[in-house]
């Protein structure tokens, strides 16, 4: 995620992860006068290995990205909820991951 202008110094460190079956979640939150952004990075040549806990790789992640897609939230969205699920394959110790946000305006309170 990102705040502020295009390809500027915005990226928002990701708040605390909640596990969820098979991945985790994480809860962005944004102020109203903020331009937020979901930035989608992929094609990494390098994979960064996580670390392991109950029996799950966690945090892993891909160096020097080849491309990156970037989707300008509408100015009412508030809060980004950011979905990190392992797909299991059939041949054994493979996988995939996949992410999904979903954005909406925050609850009134």
């Amino acid at each position: 995620m990102h705040t502020g202008e295009m390809r500027g110094d915005g990226w928002m460190a990701p708040p605390p992860e909640e596990a969820a079956e098979e991945g985790y979640d994480v809860r962005y939150g944004f102020a109203d006068e903020e331009q937020a952004w979901l930035v989608c990075t992929y094609g990494g040549r390098k994979r960064n290995k996580g670390r392991f806990h109950d029996g799950h790789e966690w945090n892993q992640s891909m160096s020097d990205p080849v491309a990156d897609w970037w989707m300008k939230l509408a100015p009412k969205v508030g809060v980004c909820t950011v979905q990190v699920r392992e797909i299991k394959s059939r041949s054994p110790g493979k996988s995939m991951w996949t992410v999904t946000a979903t954005c909406k305006q925050p609850s009134p309170e």
